[in-house]
């Protein structure tokens, strides 16, 4: 036997049901994201949103926030400075832990975030070499970290934070990182590790080898060590090394620090990311991940399984780690 249900009840039934559903999601998000411009997904396990938030120095910044109700820490995702806008990491998400909220953002002058147009030109308007060539890059870039953490830590109300960045992400991660260290504030904001992933220590190590690679792809290959000669030669020395040059001050961080490289990375030298590491005490150097062939920045959509699988362990070693 069959009964036709009335519509009316039916209607009725589906709100109660919608209704229901809502409230519990909102209460499994038991906090309010401030000033969000679009929610992209609203589940009971995840909602995405995207909003900006601002700098030290009034710059809008464009986020796209995965919060997890779950989550026992944030990682904040620092692109590379070329092309820079978060757009192009997003996959990325499936190659991190899932109890974790992911924080993506647009650096300065990239995607939908702000620019001073007298510091950076936007990077449509550029090839990544003029990017490059902006001779104190770092200075400005890291107080969009700084940005991108104290948002994270007062959404997050105090959750553990990784610093996860991507070439010149990476090296802006850890600028912030120190300069937060001379403003006694990285315990307030839960700071405990930072991933470096096809990282470097001067904007040297970046510039020479970009130079190279722009040459070799663009020119007569008679002309191409000519033009890296006289670049090296009068363009290179412009570099503010003083203010910019990770070596010799990254050691002040006592956080455990995640090297992720690959041997024929022909944009970052893998002798770069030792160059670096080498500053570092080895029992904050958590490990490794240089062995699997890959290029830069690609080990986390060639091995999206493994890479979630190290970011998972160093987590735990980040969380359970004590500063001797």
């Amino acid at each position: 036997m069959y009964y036709k249900l009335n519509p009316t009840i039916a209607s009725l039934a589906l709100m109660v049901g919608v209704a229901f559903a809502q409230d519990s999601i909102d209460r499994a998000m038991p906090f309010t994201i401030e000033n969000p411009t679009d929610t992209i997904k609203k589940t009971i396990d995840e909602i995405i949103i995207e909003g900006y938030f601002q700098t030290r120095d009034a710059v809008n910044l464009h986020y796209r926030f995965m919060v997890r109700p779950q989550a026992t820490s944030t990682i904040i995702v620092s692109c590379g400075c070329w092309p820079g806008d978060k757009d192009g990491y997003l996959s990325l998400a499936g190659a991190l832990p899932t109890n974790c909220n992911i924080l993506f953002y647009d650096g300065r002058g990239r995607g939908k975030s702000d620019y001073n147009s007298f510091y950076l030109p936007r990077a449509e308007l550029g090839s990544g070499l003029i990017q490059t060539a902006t001779f104190s890059y770092g200075i400005k870039e890291r107080l969009d970290v700084i940005a991108a953490v104290e948002f994270a830590n007062k959404q997050m109300q105090g959750l553990p934070c990784i610093l996860l960045g991507f070439c010149g992400g990476a090296y802006n991660s850890l600028h912030a990182a120190i300069a937060l260290k001379h403003e006694n504030k990285l315990k307030a904001l839960n700071i405990i590790g930072i991933v470096v992933d096809s990282g470097f220590g001067r904007i040297k190590d970046a510039f020479d080898s970009n130079v190279k690679n722009w040459a070799d792809d663009h020119l007569p290959s008679f002309f191409a060590p000519i033009l890296c000669c006289v670049i090296h030669t009068f363009l290179a020395p412009l570099i503010n090394d003083k203010e910019t040059n990770l070596l010799g001050i990254i050691n002040q961080l006592q956080l455990p620090i995640m090297f992720i490289h690959s041997k024929d990375d022909n944009a970052v030298p893998i002798n770069v990311a030792y160059e670096l590491a080498n500053q570092i005490d080895k029992d904050r150097k958590h490990c490794w991940w240089i062995t699997e062939p890959s290029k830069h920045i690609e080990h986390y959509n060639r091995y999206p399984s493994l890479y979630k699988e190290k970011i998972t362990e160093f987590i735990l070693f980040a969380t359970n780690y004590s500063a001797p």
